[in-house]
């Protein structure tokens, strides 16, 4: 499983027979405001570059969840509030182009070839209805080495309350046959999108790699809400 999910990079599984795990809260109408901040610096040693759907009313309860889980996937360390974007967006946007530039003088002294030293991340809003909001954080980076990285994730906050969520959205299945069965289907569907059509257990536990087809591992990356139902991300 894990020589076949790195060779694809990453693999996402939209469990489109999984009913919506809604929230049994009162519907909160009102759309979420966000206005999209950047921050940007390039030239002949570092690519940095930071895109964020920051939301405008960061103190009510949803879009204070959010603008907590921005600022902690960026660091942690921010520490003047988070009602402006602006500020903490600067703040990550220095604080990295810092380190990208020590980074990059780092190989030059150790006499290796210059690289362009890059960082790109995205916070951006992917679905919003009346009872919830889906945000997915992606980060791409070279810091020297042989090859840069890639992650993903995407998380659900609640807009009764801002509540964040998670592997909540599965634990009820966890330990049921339905939850395989789902992981088997939308696995057989993404390796036939990528040209390589399976319909048979033993043709995709050959394409796993794995001794039981009927225990697939769940991904460690936590699962959120989609338009059309539960993404996995395996990466």
């Amino acid at each position: 499983m894990q020589n076949i999910t790195r060779s694809l990079w990453l693999i996402s599984i939209c469990l489109l027979s999984m009913s919506l795990i809604a929230c049994k809260q009162a519907t909160i109408s009102t759309d979420v405001d966000i206005q999209t901040l950047s921050y940007k610096k390039t030239n002949n040693t570092i690519d940095l570059n930071i895109s964020c759907d920051y939301p405008i009313q960061a103190n009510s309860a949803v879009g204070n969840a959010i603008a907590e889980y921005i600022e902690e996937q960026m660091g942690g360390t921010y520490t003047h509030g988070l009602v402006n974007g602006d500020s903490l967006i600067n703040y990550y946007g220095q604080q990295l182009e810092k380190d990208l530039i020590e980074n990059a003088q780092e190989l030059i002294d150790a006499g290796a070839t210059p690289q362009i030293m890059y960082q790109h991340l995205s916070f951006t809003k992917e679905v919003e209805t009346p009872t919830y909001i889906t945000y997915l954080f992606t980060s791409e980076s070279f810091l020297g080495g042989a090859h840069g990285m890639h992650t993903s994730q995407g998380v659900t906050f609640r807009k009764s309350d801002g509540r964040r969520f998670g592997h909540e959205l599965i634990r009820q299945y966890v330990d049921t046959k339905d939850i395989n069965s789902l992981l088997k289907e939308g696995l057989m569907r993404f390796f036939s999108d990528q040209n390589q059509p399976i319909s048979h257990d033993e043709d995709l536990k050959n394409m796993l790699l794995i001794d039981d087809i009927n225990n697939i591992p769940l991904p460690s990356t936590p699962p959120y809400l989609t338009e059309k139902g539960v993404m996995f991300t395996y990466q």
